[in-house]
């Protein structure tokens, strides 16, 4: 049995350059260096470029702690496997696993896939769910989930009519190979070719035990983890299925660590949203609240969320965040589950030179930080929320007053 632990183990690698994205959502270029006891650290990548000439090493820097690690990204290689199969053919396991596949041969008792490049697994046929044999068009795609959906005691045939529609059988799937079917149905065996099927559902199994990562190798396929080990240039892992596996390091795209250590916050409800124009009013129109409400992962006018990464105009994009006007009052309800508020922050591109907003974020009627931004250059914001019951964050009128008062949080994370 491998350990649940985050452990890593090189016998030949001194030193596997990958990049780190952190649950604060940092991304930083680092090494997997091996110690002397086999388990290797985290660490960045010395400031000196490029390896020693002496020893062919990177240099080294900093520990990173692997419960600050969301993600680590391996470097690919010019032999590395790419994603080849047009068909889209796919295996997803009953932990949710989905593999994408060559071929499936189901016989017995048993699973064997091929992948790209030949790669080989096989496992007992009752850790998988469902095989699909080709891409689907959106209505079958949501007529094949409504199926998998459905609980059933018996296996479940999906078969393409003429017009395109999904229907079913339910029964036995008694073997499966890369050009039919055997299907047994109220006692009748049917010999089906795989053009006329879009796939097989076989009975859930739930499983008790949660993964701790998703490897997502070249080919798309994401495997989820209950275990893995990292020995020379193989991770050697199991699924929460049961299922054992090896796969080389040219053919591993990323390690999605699933700590489950943050939530971004424009993924939160607010308790309360408060807004004010320049000119207070006593009732003002349902139009003009419109207009400054907070945008939720995106900017003002259906523009991204973004910030300039320096000062020459080099521009980032970000999928989560807040964009804000100035007498903005947002609050949260945090119940103290929370022990940090991670986040880059400026005004919107658009009004460099021009914005200025002050931003107070105050926590259970303490002030924990206070700033005034005034540049669409990112800073990074890391607030302590340690007890924090809830959570208010002000964002309120510069020496511009209302002119250029646009402000993003982008990649905004409560950290646990």
């Amino acid at each position: 049995m491998i350990s649940l632990a985050f452990h890593l183990l090189l016998s030949h690698w001194a030193a596997v350059p990958v990049t780190t994205k952190g649950i604060d959502g940092q991304t930083v270029e680092a090494v997997l260096h091996e110690r002397e006891n086999g388990a290797p650290d985290v660490r960045l990548v010395g400031k000196t470029s490029g390896p020693s000439p002496e020893t062919g090493q990177l240099p080294l820097g900093e520990l990173v702690p692997w419960d600050q690690i969301a993600s680590v990204q391996f470097r690919s290689t010019e032999n590395a496997p790419v994603a080849t199969n047009s068909a889209q053919m796919q295996v997803r396991l009953q932990d949710d696993s989905l593999l994408v596949v060559e071929s499936v041969h189901i016989q017995d008792g048993s699973c064997r896939v091929t992948g790209a490049h030949a790669n080989l697994h096989r496992f007992p046929l009752e850790s998988v769910r469902a095989v699909q044999f080709r891409t689907l068009e959106p209505e079958q795609q949501v007529r094949w989930q409504e199926l998998m959906a459905t609980s059933n005691a018996d296996d479940v045939l999906v078969v393409r009519k003429s017009t395109g529609k999904l229907d079913f059988l339910t029964g036995v799937a008694q073997s499966v190979n890369h050009e039919r079917v055997q299907f047994r149905h109220d006692g009748t065996a049917h010999d089906v070719r795989l053009e006329k099927i879009a796939g097989v559902i076989y009975p859930s199994k739930p499983n008790v035990q949660k993964p701790v990562a998703t490897l997502i190798d070249r080919q798309s396929s994401q495997w989820q983890l209950s275990a893995w080990t990292l020995k020379g240039d193989q991770i050697f892992a199991e699924t929460p299925s049961g299922i054992e596996l090896s796969i080389a390091i040219g053919n591993i795209a990323t390690l999605d660590l699933q700590q489950n250590a943050f939530v971004f916050l424009s993924d939160l409800e607010p308790r309360a949203v408060k807004w004010q124009p320049f000119i207070p009013t006593a009732d003002p129109t349902e139009n003009l609240v419109q207009l400054f409400a907070v945008c939720t992962d995106q900017g003002f006018g259906g523009k991204p969320i973004s910030l300039l990464v320096n000062p020459e105009g080099e521009l980032r994009t970000y999928s989560k965040g807040l964009a804000v006007h100035s007498q903005t009052l947002l609050v949260y309800r945090l119940a103290g589950e929370y022990r940090r508020l991670s986040a880059e922050i400026g005004v919107a591109p658009e009004v460099q030179g021009l914005g200025h907003v002050i931003v107070r974020m105050t926590g259970d009627d303490k002030i924990l930080w206070e700033k005034t931004i005034d540049s669409a250059v990112a800073q990074h914001l890391d607030v302590d929320l340690n007890g924090c019951q809830q959570l208010q964050i002000l964002v309120d009128f510069g020496e511009g007053q209302d002119l250029g008062d646009r402000f993003h949080l982008a990649d905004a994370r409560l950290l646990r």
